[in-house]
């Protein structure tokens, strides 16, 4: 900010030339300038501490992101069981809910704000993508 500031021309120099075209010089090391990145550091370290705090929030959905791949393992797993089928479509529907009910739309902090809503929607869009493979490997036998 400070390079940038020693480089603004002066706005009078159309109306009075003038030798000093630039606004006056400030150097990186004064002490005003000192206490000012002191302050800015304090100020954005807390907000950090702060989003470090909402980090967790997403925790109890983290398996959706492995989900997949377990699930394909399960159904080239055979002899099928139709309990095993209803069981795991059954969880993914209340995993659905749970995100609906429970993951915030929006995270408000100081400096920050998260808006989560995309998120939340990925969350479900894989939910019910892992829940159509699974109804569409139940097609491919009968009970």
């Amino acid at each position: 900010m400070v390079e940038r500031i020693n480089a603004i021309p002066r706005a009078d120099t159309q109306i009075n030339p003038s030798d000093k075209t630039h606004l006056w010089y400030i150097s990186a090391d004064d002490e005003i300038v000192k206490n000012a990145e002191h302050t800015i550091k304090t100020i954005v370290d807390e907000n950090l501490q702060a989003t470090a705090k909402c980090i967790n929030v997403y925790d109890e959905f983290l398996f959706l992101l492995q989900e997949d791949q377990r699930i394909e393992t399960f159904l080239n797993k055979k002899p099928y069981k139709k309990e095993e089928f209803v069981m795991e479509i059954e969880r993914f529907k209340s995993t659905i809910a749970k995100i609906r009910k429970q993951a915030p739309f929006e995270i408000r902090m100081s400096m920050f704000l998260v808006e989560c809503s995309d998120l939340n929607e990925n969350l479900v869009t894989i939910c019910k993508n892992i829940i159509t493979k699974i109804l569409k490997k139940t097609e491919d036998f009968v009970y």
